[in-house]
């Protein structure tokens, strides 16, 4: 992935270097084009830190069944058991993990 994001960062920077010599209306599409470059790259980078690839598949959750205030999508990992008292929720920087309508979910 590296490869396609260097050559993505050099025609950026490229592209950067010929906004000066262009007319106000051609600047304006260069800026856009250029923004989108850029933005290109920041998504190749997440995808390739999160390795999500062309074969994931991206969910999103819906509305909740039960529509009260504090009701939400939860993680749990169920320990091999289907016994709910040993189910625990993972964290992430000691929060639990909490999703809601909307939430997107990236698998595989």
């Amino acid at each position: 992935m590296e490869n396609v994001i260097d050559r993505l960062k050099d025609w950026a920077k490229n592209l950067k270097a010929e906004l000066s010599s262009l007319s106000s209306d051609k600047k304006i599409a260069q800026a856009t084009l250029l923004a989108e470059v850029e933005h290109g790259i920041g998504c190749l980078r997440l995808c390739d830190v999160y390795n999500i690839g062309p074969n994931s598949t991206i969910v999103e959750l819906p509305a909740q069944t039960c529509q009260t205030p504090s009701s939400e999508y939860r993680i749990l990992e169920d320990c091999e058991t289907e016994d709910r008292k040993y189910w625990v929720e993972p964290k992430v920087h000691g929060k639990p993990i909490r999703l809601n309508q909307g939430s997107k979910v990236i698998l595989g």
